[in-house]
């Protein structure tokens, strides 16, 4: 799987995979980051909820869960 997605993280459950993927894949066509709910839905995904989300838990990740 590295091979294909050097961010693959088979300790991160599949929605924050997809999640994560998605909101590269947006910056990768030059899209900006979307920050808030509502702002950006992506194969049906909120992406700036995702973000937000992940801003608001970021001090409680560990290096298992790819902060590290």
């Amino acid at each position: 799987m590295e091979d294909i997605d050097p961010s693959w993280c088979p300790s991160w459950p599949v929605e924050r995979q997809r999640c994560f993927h998605l909101v590269r894949i947006h910056l990768e066509a030059g899209h900006p980051l979307s920050t808030e709910p509502g702002d950006v839905t992506h194969q049906g995904e909120d992406l700036g909820r995702w973000v937000h989300s992940v801003r608001l838990g970021w001090d409680s990740l560990t290096v298992a869960d790819g902060a590290g």
